[in-house]
């Protein structure tokens, strides 16, 4: 017995320091209470600073309340190397015993992932998400499959890259880039934040409700028996994370073999001209759709009719999935703003 006890995995020093007992003076709600343990100090492993095959997708838990689950999806962050954990609303404490422990060597991912009330808080730097759900509502679709999903919208799948000279010039033209440590290739990844894909999972029990899998632009169910149709959390994030390290791998080494992306903006100002908007620019473009329907007299409900299955969709909740689902881009939600500008003002007023 005392040979397996010297093999449990246990927390770095770092992570036993942030296990503190919470101040009693701090509010006791739980976004309060977990939130202090993501601004603790980073364990002496971290991840490396390169590009992550999967950096454009963005995990996010939504109300999980088994601390083992969170561990294992650190793990699985770090696995299949996401860009970033987001959780929301947890009902348990992130740096538990059971939830550093099965992290294994991600508790870094554990210390650094966000947590937040909302979750349009942990959709609001992404330019779309993808609803994990069995449930088919009236009026939703419900993709069958990853592979279904991503053929029916391929570009979520091709990288974005910027070409390296171009972003290594500063707005005088100048090239600031150190030749020495310039990329060997003409492109380059474009790292920045702004174009992130959430990948969106429910409670263990009960899954999203019909308002979360609503905000979210596409929704995707996993293929399994009808032996037991439901998966473990983490081992539903294990199957996705799977099979999009695996697609984008390829993509990447067809790339490599042929020449470099083909599908890639040409310039920094093409990149901002076609790049998607993220859902909090369209949401702010949708209240303000809704807003002008009401001074119109125009129903705004987006649903009505009885609960779940029974409720249909109304003509708000069709205007703000074909926006959610088209990925405008941030100068046509500009545009469209001035159109509902000059509606506003020459007829319904």
């Amino acid at each position: 017995m005392a040979t397996v006890c010297m093999h449990i995995i246990r927390p770095p020093p770092s992570i036993n320091k942030v296990r503190q007992q919470p101040n009693p003076k701090q509010p006791t709600d739980v976004i309060s209470k977990y939130s202090i343990y993501s601004s603790a100090q980073l364990p002496a492993k971290s991840a490396p600073n390169r590009h992550k095959t999967l950096e454009a997708f963005k995990l996010v838990l939504v109300s999980p309340k088994i601390p083992g689950n969170i561990g294992s999806t650190a793990r699985l962050v770090a696995n299949f190397e996401f860009a970033s954990l987001a959780i929301v609303s947890p009902r348990c404490n992130p740096l538990s015993d059971e939830a550093v422990n099965l992290a294994v060597n991600a508790e870094h991912i554990l210390c650094t992932c966000s947590i937040v009330p909302t979750l349009s808080d942990a959709l609001r730097d992404c330019t779309s998400a993808i609803a994990f759900t069995r449930r088919a509502g009236s009026g939703r679709v419900v993709h069958p499959s990853l592979t279904s999903l991503f053929q029916s919208f391929p570009d979520l799948l091709v990288p974005h890259f910027i070409p390296y000279d171009d972003q290594n010039n500063n707005k005088d033209g100048e090239n600031t880039a150190n030749m020495e440590t310039s990329a060997p290739s003409v492109y380059t990844m474009d790292n920045s934040n702004h174009n992130k894909i959430a990948l969106v999972f429910g409670r263990e029990e009960s899954g999203l409700t019909d308002e979360e899998i609503s905000a979210c632009p596409l929704a995707c169910s996993i293929p399994t028996g009808t032996m037991q149709p439901s998966l473990n959390l983490s081992h539903s994030v294990a199957v996705v994370g799977s099979w999009l390290f695996e697609k984008i791998s390829e993509r990447r080494n067809s790339n490599s073999n042929s020449g470099g992306e083909k599908n890639m903006y040409k310039t920094r100002k093409e990149r901002e001209v076609l790049e998607p908007a993220t859902l909090e620019e369209i949401e702010v473009l949708v209240a303000k759709i809704f807003g002008l329907m009401e001074r119109a007299g125009i129903d705004a409900r987006e649903s009505a009719g009885g609960e779940n299955s029974g409720r249909r969709r109304m003509m708000a909740g069709h205007i703000r999935s074909v926006l959610l689902r088209a990925r405008v881009s941030e100068s046509e939600v500009r545009s469209m703003h001035g159109l509902v500008k000059e509606v506003d003002k020459r007829v319904v007023r």
